[in-house]
């Protein structure tokens, strides 16, 4: 649903609309590396652009040394450099007053969920013929409190895992962990033995 009547036609405004975006998630989401995806989200589902201006905008922001991007926990992310601030200051009045007001109103909160969704991967690939691995990794404030890797014999069965992975990824989790602390008893009372 688009929230916005005003609409971003054109790359100029879109950059310094992606600019005030990254700005205002890092001051008031605490989000200095902003999630690429989460940026194309956040624009999709509350501002009035072109899906491909805003791609295309970030991809020039890259090139013109505006942000930087880079991969962090096997997510593309972004950083606002410099020029990019310098930037933003100069031409901050051009932004519509009601666009400013309503990122203000939902970055922090959109910030938030999409952290709380992001610290689920689930994916699956091919690793030769024959030979497909579906994962799942499980984060807690960035650091990975579960990597779960499975080998498969085709795509079909990687993907009814991948989609099982992430419909129930805590059921998976909780049944891993009592699991693996069953036989670390079992271990345990072999050893006293």
């Amino acid at each position: 649903m688009q929230d916005y009547v005003y609409e971003f036609k054109d790359k100029p405004e879109t950059k310094l609309l992606v600019l005030y975006i990254m700005y205002q998630s890092e001051h008031i989401a605490d989000c200095p590396h902003m999630p690429k995806q989460l940026l194309s989200d956040f624009i999709s589902e509350h501002i009035n652009a072109n899906y491909f201006v805003v791609q295309q905008s970030i991809l020039e922001l890259c090139q013109e040394g505006y942000i930087t991007q880079f991969v962090e926990n096997h997510k593309d992310c972004l950083e606002m450099q410099q020029k990019g601030l310098e930037t933003l200051q100069y031409l901050f009045g051009q932004i519509p007053k009601s666009v400013m007001d309503k990122i203000d109103e939902i970055i922090y909160n959109s910030v938030k969920d999409y952290k709380n969704k992001e610290d689920i991967v689930v994916d699956y690939w091919a690793e030769d013929e024959g030979c497909y691995t579906a994962s799942l990794k499980i984060y807690d404030k960035d650091k990975n409190a579960l990597h779960f890797a499975l080998s498969l014999p085709n795509e079909i069965d990687a993907q009814i895992l991948a989609r099982m992975f992430k419909e129930k990824p805590i059921e998976i989790y909780q049944k891993l962990i009592a699991l693996s602390s069953e036989y670390i008893d079992i271990g345990r009372k072999e050893k006293k033995q």
